[in-house]
């Protein structure tokens, strides 16, 4: 009895020795690395379209202002000693800020005699409001005619 019971234990252990392997077998696949490179293709190819496609962005345009500054065209002296009476200050393209607000700037001034000069200081104030706002700014004096 002895040997048929170590006969039984061995074919038994034997057994299920080919029967994991068998299992196992199955359950190992193929490394998807290694056996489908049709696939590492695909993804490159795929990546150089995304690269073919893809256009820089365009540069931002650029205005070309042509008006001319009285500022830049009349000497210091002689805004100096051109002299008028201030009526009024007409502001064009002012939307952000109030007109209440840039009046402030000229307020003072307004139906006194003041000189080029000064009209040229009262743009800068006009510069430092919008400025003082947070917003970028350049008053423009055109050139007047102060003959009348």
């Amino acid at each position: 009895m002895p040997l048929r019971k170590a006969l039984s234990h061995w074919f038994d252990a034997v057994r299920r020795v080919s029967i994991s392997l068998a299992t196992s077998a199955f359950m190992v696949g193929p490394s998807l690395s290694q056996t489908i490179p049709e696939r590492i293709d695909s993804v490159v190819s795929d990546q150089n379209e995304i690269i073919r496609r893809y256009s820089a962005p365009r540069k931002p345009g650029t205005i070309d202002l042509s008006v001319p500054d009285a500022r830049k065209a009349t000497s210091s002296e002689q805004a100096e000693k051109t002299m008028f009476t201030l009526r009024s200050i007409t502001v064009r393209g002012a939307v952000t800020v109030p007109s209440a607000t840039l009046e402030q700037a000229w307020a003072a001034q307004r139906n006194k005699k003041i000189s080029a000069a000064d009209l040229y200081a009262i743009a800068e104030r006009i510069d430092e409001i919008y400025q003082k706002a947070g917003y970028f700014s350049w008053a423009v004096v055109p050139e007047q005619d102060f003959s009348s």
